[in-house]
């Protein structure tokens, strides 16, 4: 029961994902881009990423953060260096700022993103 309702959740990650455009081009300048990404054999540790993250929306949306699990784009493909789990950020320039193979805590990513000379830029001016 368990594990249909994970992949039930994961499968919905996926489709509303891809139903987003993806050509990361339309992100640069607005957005930072988290690309989530998996096999059969890692989709618990997807699943435990998406939801960490999901769990401070409101940090997501005050850093401008579009997450994409398995993305279909071409653009976002070709980024991935590992076939397992593999979670990549890109800054609102287009490149990519942190690799990492293994589960990630929100604080990580925020830290991450909060010591970028853009992000403490957007910072200043809020404040």
């Amino acid at each position: 029961m368990i594990k249909t309702a994970v992949l039930l959740n994961l499968l919905t990650i996926i489709l509303l994902s891809n139903a987003f455009g993806q050509n990361l081009q339309s992100y640069k300048w607005k957005n930072r881009v988290v690309l989530i990404f998996g096999n059969n054999a890692t989709e618990q540790l997807v699943h435990k990423q998406w939801v960490t993250f999901d769990a401070d929306k409101t940090g997501l949306e005050e850093r401008g953060i579009q997450i994409f699990v398995n993305p279909e784009s071409q653009s976002m493909k070709k980024l991935r260096n590992e076939t397992g789990f593999e979670i990549i950020l890109i800054g609102k320039d287009g490149g990519v700022k942190k690799r990492k193979t293994s589960l990630m805590q929100t604080d990580e990513l925020f830290g991450i993103i909060d010591s970028m000379p853009m992000r403490q830029s957007e910072m200043r001016r809020k404040n």
